[in-house]
């Protein structure tokens, strides 16, 4: 069954995550949530230009607009439900009655889609928006954002930049960072434009910047946000889920010990922010393992002492 849900304000991404947050830990939505803003669905049907040819950050009475004009909340959540379709529809139905009571004001639909009795389901044979890389069919339907901001008459690259953080998943935490977000975004021009992935204890969290490589200005302000995320981000003791070649070097503590660990573990060296595979056997690599090892352990230990890690271990974010 494909899901989808939405809610229409900005701060309901509290209630969005505080709602799925604990049917992800408790196995109901065994599944990722894709929760993406209205500014990101934008991107995927035309240029901003066309959208607010004005300049300037898009305000909210014109989202408000678009949204209506979609049919979409501000915030947009997808997911899959999988299996016998009658234990799908008793999922989502339970889905449904815990949604009527913890965000009413949302909205929640539900498109089934079932082979034959004792067929398998076709997962090619389902049409967007439905299939695609929900059902593990690799598709290409997100590349139009790249073009989001590139000139409607003239010449334009498409191009974008992110910054990913791993956030604790608990509403007043997201809320937090994207309201943060939302200002270093728009000090620069430059719309919230965002997605988060829900997994059971975290959310993996895409601030995406799309811009015309061979605008100057665009360049600039992308580089500038992502630094000044990035140092917003090590505030708080984020780290990155991934890195795009320019900032892979980037790390969110000074200790080093995460490349000193892949060091040990893949017999590699580190180089100019560049990691080298290097074949190492024998005692001596054995040995810098295990120094390693215990290295990161003193680390955790040294850790336990400082105010983030017993604030998630009690919330339940760290095993």
């Amino acid at each position: 069954m494909s899901c989808n849900f939405d809610m229409p304000d900005f701060g309901d991404i509290e209630t969005i995550a505080d709602t799925f947050g604990p049917l992800r830990r408790d196995g109901l939505l065994p599944s990722t949530v894709y929760v993406s803003n209205i500014v990101e669905w934008l991107a995927m049907v035309g240029k901003r230009e066309e959208l607010w040819p004005q300049g300037g950050i898009i305000p909210d009475w014109r989202l408000k607009e678009l949204q209506k004009e979609l049919g979409m909340g501000y915030w947009n959540a997808k997911f899959g439900l999988y299996g016998h379709k009658d234990v799908v529809q008793a999922q989502f139905d339970t889905v449904k009655k815990i949604v009527a009571q913890k965000a009413p004001k949302g909205r929640l639909n539900g498109v089934i889609f079932a082979a034959k009795d004792g067929e398998v389901l076709d997962a090619a044979s389902i049409p967007d928006p439905h299939g695609g890389m929900a059902v593990g069919v690799p598709s290409l339907w997100s590349l139009p954002m790249v073009q989001f901001r590139l000139p409607l008459k003239g010449p334009g690259i498409g191009a974008h930049y992110d910054y990913s953080p791993i956030i604790p998943s608990r509403g007043s935490t997201i809320l937090e960072w994207v309201t943060t977000a939302k200002k270093v975004c728009e000090k620069d021009g430059f719309d919230l434009f965002c997605d988060f992935f829900m997994h059971e204890r975290h959310v993996i969290f895409v601030n995406m910047m799309s811009f015309d490589k061979s605008n100057a200005e665009q360049k600039g302000a992308v580089e500038r946000i992502w630094g000044k995320l990035f140092e917003e981000g090590r505030k708080r003791g984020y780290s990155k889920y991934r890195g795009h070649v320019g900032v892979m070097g980037e790390w969110n503590h000074s200790s080093h010990l995460f490349i000193h660990l892949l060091k040990a573990a893949s017999g590699a060296q580190y180089q100019n922010g560049l990691m080298l595979k290097k074949r190492r056997y024998g005692g001596r690599s054995l040995r810098l393992q295990q120094s390693c090892l215990s290295s990161l352990r003193r680390e955790t230990q040294r850790r336990r002492g400082s105010q983030w890690y017993p604030l998630s271990r009690q919330a339940g974010y760290l095993a």
